[in-house]
């Protein structure tokens, strides 16, 4: 059996993060899609800087976690009304927001799909990119960390529009992240 994981990531100063985790059974007709995350579409509250649900993971740098929203830049929020941002002045980070998620069919082959964009300006110009940004998306075993080297990762550079990142797995056990 086959599942599907659909994450929105949203981007912004090196990447603002919101989706929704959504699995679905590939079968002769689609089932409905069920979403497997807790605030999937970072629409609740933040606390620390993060999306309720969601876990901050920093591997190297030191980037800001906060919420943006549509009345404080609609163009990084892809849905709803706000989303997950990581951003960083002069410097570079390796981090990002995770969540484990339980209740899985071991053996079923999972997706991440992700929508996600994000920019880079060696300036105060938030219209304009003029640097990229490496975009990833990963599944890990159990409760994994992004530093685990059996997870599986995908990668985009999407800088200053909206692209898609997919990422598969089988789940070994009943958990991934």
């Amino acid at each position: 059996m086959k599942r599907q994981i659909l994450v929105f990531l949203r981007g912004i100063a090196a990447a603002t993060l919101a989706g929704g985790l959504l699995a679905t059974a590939v079968q002769a007709a689609p089932a409905p899609a069920t979403n497997l995350l807790t605030n999937g579409g970072f629409e609740d509250t933040f606390v620390s800087g993060v999306a309720s649900g969601w876990t901050k993971w920093v591997v190297s740098g030191s980037p800001t976690f906060k919420s943006i929203t549509t009345s404080q830049a609609a163009a990084r929020v892809a849905q709803g009304v706000s989303a997950q941002q990581l951003e960083v002045s002069n410097g570079t980070y390796t981090a990002g927001i995770q969540q484990t998620v339980t209740g899985l069919t071991a053996g079923a082959t999972y997706r991440f799909t992700l929508s996600a964009h994000a920019w880079a300006n060696s300036s105060d110009d938030s219209a304009a990119s003029s640097g990229s940004i490496t975009l990833k998306a990963g599944i890990g075993q159990g409760n994994a960390f992004a530093s685990d080297a059996g997870n599986v990762w995908a990668s985009a550079q999407y800088v200053n529009s909206y692209g898609t990142i997919n990422v598969e797995a089988v789940a070994i056990g009943t958990s991934i992240t």
